[in-house]
């Protein structure tokens, strides 16, 4: 399988990225996306991928954005120097869109169930 590295900056995936943080308080929206990198990166290995967190420059916001430039393919939050085929492309997307849909649901039962613990209503 080919080697691919993962974005690190939280800003770059709350900002830029194709997955949605809209639902995500603000105060966590950070805290989700380390949750979604750690996750992704898992995921990636478990398929089989070789895969790193971004190096250098490439773990800055401004860094990714660059690096576009410098992956062959440049898939969101996922870049490799290898010329992915299209099947590996889509498990890869299938795997991004897997990653959010899981922390969207960690979020939604920990922060907004009906159980949930609302610190403006008499809260300690």
């Amino acid at each position: 399988m080919s080697r691919l590295e993962i974005n690190t900056s939280d800003e770059w995936l709350i900002v830029f990225s194709p997955v949605d943080f809209d639902d995500i308080d603000k105060d966590s929206q950070g805290f989700a996306a380390s949750w979604f990198t750690s996750k992704l990166l898992d995921k990636l290995v478990s398929a089989g991928y070789s895969t790193k967190t971004a190096r250098g420059s490439r773990q800055t916001c401004h860094g990714w954005n660059g690096a576009t430039n410098f992956f062959r393919t440049f898939l969101g939050p996922v870049g490799s120097i290898s010329a992915l085929t299209d099947n590996e492309k889509l498990e890869i997307f299938e795997i991004i869109d897997g990653t959010e849909k899981e922390m969207k649901t960690e979020w939604q039962d920990l922060y907004g169930g009906d159980d949930h613990f609302d610190y403006d209503e008499g809260g300690y």
